[in-house]
């Protein structure tokens, strides 16, 4: 029932590890012990009092710009989790092939760092992708093969 917390668990030394990697560690955990898959259903359950936020503690004032940018990073990593979980959770009529492509080619409009290539059933069949065409085979829909390149 708690609307906010704090973390210190980030302040504990962890031998090799740096403050980063523990804000990164704490920040994708906390997002995946509250990651909730409820796209589908009808009746979602709202928290009476959901957490709105987590406060994680440093050390000293001079990790601050560091433990910054591992928020940032944390928070873009935790998004790119939950986006594959929630597609990973979808059923395979919605989740279909050109469904995972406009997905990718929305991700490539975000961001701009990010280039998608999709090839259709008659490039496979150029490149010798037969596996993949031989198992499309007994679906409705054409495959595709995503090509997700990223320039940083």
């Amino acid at each position: 029932g708690s609307m906010e917390a704090v973390c210190y668990l980030t302040e504990l030394n962890v031998r090799g590890r740096d403050t980063a990697w523990r804000i990164r560690q704490a920040i994708e955990t906390a997002q995946s012990a509250l990651y909730v898959f409820d796209q589908l259903k009808s009746k979602k359950e709202s928290t009476r009092r959901p957490l709105r936020k987590i406060v994680f503690s440093v050390a000293s004032r001079r990790e601050l710009p560091l433990a910054e940018q591992a928020r940032r990073e944390a928070q873009k990593i935790a998004e790119g989790v939950k986006l594959a979980k929630d597609l990973a959770n979808l059923p395979g009529n919605i989740c279909t092939p050109s469904y995972l492509a406009e997905q990718a080619k929305n991700m490539c409009t975000l961001h701009e760092n990010l280039s998608c290539k999709v090839l259709l059933e008659n490039h496979l069949d150029k490149q010798g992708l037969n596996a993949l065409l031989a198992v499309s085979k007994g679906s409705n829909e054409s495959p595709r093969f995503i090509v997700l390149e990223y320039q940083g």
